[in-house]
């Protein structure tokens, strides 16, 4: 078949034959070059905009530590948490604070119990068992009551159980026993 070409179309054929071999090795060999060039751009470009940004946060330093100085001087006087004191310590005030209110509520405190401590990064959660026994009158108040007091209360979680009966008459009589666990925290050293 090449043998019937002519000196024209067998120079054509080379040529042409040649302009698809420098095709296919730039195809091969410079394209993933160019794409790899136009990654490492890319990359190159992200890390540009995270070093301004962070020059950024460089530059408001003095600002920036002004404003966690203020958040923090305004976290220790809104008093949310105990501080300066051993946790058994401010397990007891708490307990004593859950002891007050139920009684401001006018229930009956079974018992309270401290339960195991969780410790975190800066603050000990300190947890309160507590059973009593009231009505649904002293769980509203008793609830609205741990809700807004400082340092924080936190109701964590609640059971209540009646030995009521739909069909009497008497059922505002019966008492709820009543099972709230009450969580506060401790900060592990003060927040400067």
């Amino acid at each position: 078949m090449f043998q019937q070409l002519t000196t024209k179309q067998s120079r054509n054929l080379a040529i042409t034959l040649f302009v698809l071999m420098v095709l296919f090795l730039c195809w091969f060999f410079i394209a993933p070059q160019w794409a790899d060039a136009r990654m490492y751009t890319s990359k190159a470009e992200d890390l540009q905009f995270k070093l301004a940004k962070y020059q950024q946060a460089i530059r408001n330093e003095p600002q920036l530590k002004k404003e966690q100085l203020d958040t923090t001087q305004q976290l220790n006087s809104a008093q949310l948490f105990y501080t300066g004191m051993a946790s058994g310590v401010a397990a007891a005030k708490v307990q004593t604070t859950i002891r007050k209110t139920v009684e401001k509520a006018n229930g009956n405190v079974i018992s309270t119990q401290i339960l195991m401590e969780k410790k975190g990064e800066d603050f000990i959660k300190i947890t309160i068992s507590l059973r009593l026994s009231g009505s649904d009158r002293v769980l509203q108040t008793l609830l609205y009551e741990l809700e807004t007091l400082r340092p924080l209360l936190t109701v964590e979680k609640v059971v209540i159980s009646s030995k009521r009966r739909p069909n009497k008459q008497n059922i505002m009589t019966t008492p709820l026993n009543i099972i709230l666990e009450i969580s506060s925290y401790l900060a592990r050293e003060e927040i400067e």
